[in-house]
């Protein structure tokens, strides 16, 4: 009986010791995904309020899956849905790309095509937004280079070119090298829709635009 008790013990020993605790898996917020997951056949029309030029910025692809960061043992669901700007007032077939991923309650943003490479708007902003109003800022300094970002508004409703779109975050983000600003920008955002006006300020690409939303068909 003695054997018998000791075999079962040292059973369990090594299986307990063989099974490895589970790491935590993060889902995506169910309101963000409902708000945002864009789908092929999204479209978006905008026109700058400053040049008259017109604009517009379709989904390509959305794609989901999972990835592990060993490094803080978790893993979490993801989707990433790509952007291509278009110009079609230039008479050419030129583009560049934007791109949105999201994870937990985080949407980022990042855009690509300009002489600084991209612009990774990280976090760009979470969801459900915050209201009332709660400033969230963050900026961190690495050497010279400063990043910053901040919620500066949240309006229950928000009226542009005749159209009223309801719970509209605007979002500032800026990056700043020695005294040169690489990037100024304000988006506005609105779940359902996407973003509806950006102000977009590059100086080292020579891009000073207003960009507001003409027409958009969102799929999702």
């Amino acid at each position: 009986m003695k054997n018998v008790i000791f075999l079962t013990v040292l059973a369990a020993s090594v299986l307990n010791a063989c099974h490895k605790p589970s790491q935590p898996h993060y889902t995506i917020n169910a309101s963000l995904k409902a708000a945002f997951d864009f789908q092929p056949g999204t479209y978006w029309i905008y026109k700058d309020s400053i040049s008259g030029e017109v604009d517009s910025f379709a989904v390509q692809t959305s794609e989901s899956g999972t990835s592990t960061n060993s490094s803080g043992g978790y893993s979490m669901d993801q989707i990433f849905i790509y952007i291509q700007e278009y110009f079609p007032s230039s008479g050419t077939s030129d583009y560049k790309e934007w791109e949105y991923s999201f994870f937990g309650d985080e949407i980022d943003l990042l855009y690509y095509g300009s002489n600084i490479t991209e612009t990774n708007y990280a976090p760009f902003i979470n969801f459900p937004f915050q209201n009332p109003l709660t400033y969230e800022t963050y900026a961190h300094e690495v050497g010279n280079i400063i990043d910053s970002s901040y919620v500066d508004n949240i309006y229950d409703s928000y009226s542009l070119l005749g159209n009223t779109f309801l719970n509209v975050a605007v979002v500032n983000h800026a990056l700043i090298y020695l005294t040169a600003i690489n990037y100024s920008d304000v988006f506005y955002i609105c779940p359902n829709i996407g973003i509806i006006k950006m102000k977009l300020n590059h100086p080292l690409d020579s891009i000073n635009r207003v960009w507001e939303l003409q027409r958009w068909n969102v799929v999702m």
